[in-house]
């Protein structure tokens, strides 16, 4: 959604912003495609003395896997920031400043960027996830298996030298 600022630049009245967006097809880094629903964003744009002011909030589901037991999580998310809008660079390199120097803001493209910096580098299920056992495949999560504990391969030796 491309927002032209032309109006609230010359000290017009506030913007609404609310749609959907699909990001269905959007591969996120380290792989997958989190986003099977719409994606919210809602937000106001405002001219106050001379600063123009954006307010916006990107509300999702994540559809991804635990990283450890590989169970489904359907997590949702908000992601709420703010910047300044201005027209030409101050010689600033503040991250609330940004440059629309053609007087439009590409809504959609400062969304998916902040949606995407906010997710987490690992997908656990709860944070204390047991994830797998290497040996059988058991979700640990729901209990023990029926595996013998061997212990770490590197410590292997050392219980021999032990017996």
């Amino acid at each position: 959604m491309l927002v032209n600022l032309k109006d609230i630049f010359a000290g017009g009245s506030p913007i609404a912003i609310a749609y959907e967006m699909n990001l269905s097809d959007e591969e996120v880094p380290g792989g997958g495609f989190p986003f099977s629903d719409p994606v919210h964003v809602t937000g106001r744009i405002e001219n106050r003395a001379g600063v123009v002011m954006l307010h916006a909030t990107v509300q999702a589901v994540r559809h991804v896997r635990c990283d450890r037991c590989l169970s489904p999580i359907h997590q949702p998310m908000q992601v709420v920031f703010e910047n300044v809008l201005v027209t030409e660079s101050q010689g600033d390199d503040s991250d609330e400043l940004l440059v629309c120097a053609e007087q439009t803001l590409d809504m959609d493209a400062l969304a998916k960027t902040n949606l995407l910096l906010s997710l987490p580098m690992k997908e656990l299920c709860r944070p204390d996830c047991k994830g797998l056992c290497p040996n059988c495949g058991k979700n640990l999560n729901e209990g023990p298996c029926a595996c013998k504990p061997e212990g770490h391969p590197a410590f292997l030796k050392l219980r021999k030298f032990l017996q």
